[in-house]
């Protein structure tokens, strides 16, 4: 059995505090956000959340641990193949961010 979506996941949270994208089973954007850079893997995250600054990254670090859910991250969607399963995962996109700067908080 496939499970895409952890059971009682409310991402409102990472949301409120990110001003980059978090993406979920079931949103309009949710099989774009999901796609690797070969169409021929099939990625099913828990959720994607695409950051813009490293305060982004921190929020969805935080988050994950609180929740008990994994983190990696994806530049291109090149490695996609090597992740064995992304279940319980957030799959953290890399492609937005433009520089890395000192957190805020």
């Amino acid at each position: 059995m496939l499970i895409t979506d952890p059971p009682g996941l409310d991402l409102t949270p990472l949301r409120d505090r990110m001003s980059g994208r978090v993406s979920a089973p079931g949103d309009l954007d949710w099989d774009e956000a999901r796609q690797a850079w070969n169409i021929a893997v099939d990625q099913r995250p828990a959720a994607v959340a695409t950051p813009h600054s490293a305060d982004d990254v921190i929020a969805i670090v935080g988050f994950a641990r609180d929740r008990g859910l994994r983190v990696t991250a994806q530049g291109t969607g090149h490695n996609a193949a090597a992740y064995d399963t992304l279940a319980d995962t957030i799959l953290v996109k890399t492609q937005e961010m433009r520089a890395a700067s000192r957190a805020t908080t």
